[in-house]
């Protein structure tokens, strides 16, 4: 019995690992937008789309970072295509984000807010 305990105990610890801990992470990263997506999920029972907004970015130093923008509980967010009508590409932009990206999962870090950098050089 004690076996099953500890397995439960430790499938409970990965799912906070894989789940919880990445959403609570919240740092700023500025870059500047390459390109902007839509992508579409898969049907639920009611037949709606479920799909998520990309942002593709990059950074002064030359990193490609790519972040999604989904509505989330966890931070109280909803006005993700609110948030999406402001990016326009070739701007750079503060992104609040949180979140990892994990390939494995295809889970990309969460933007929270942006805020346009004014008054200096786009590169």
């Amino acid at each position: 019995m004690k076996k099953y305990l500890y397995i439960g105990i430790a499938v409970i610890g990965l799912l906070f690992l894989i789940w919880i801990f990445p959403k609570v992470n919240r740092r700023t990263i500025t870059a500047t937008v390459t390109k902007t997506e839509r992508s579409i999920g898969n049907l639920d029972q009611n037949k709606d789309r479920l799909g998520k907004y990309l942002v593709y970015t990059m950074d002064d130093k030359g990193k490609a970072h790519v972040f999604e923008n989904v509505d989330t509980w966890l931070w109280f967010k909803f006005n993700s295509s609110d948030v999406y009508a402001k990016i326009q590409s070739n701007k750079k932009y503060n992104f609040s984000v949180v979140g990892f990206r994990i390939p494995i999962f295809s889970m990309y870090p969460n933007i929270i807010t942006i805020e346009e950098v004014s008054g200096l050089p786009n590169n």
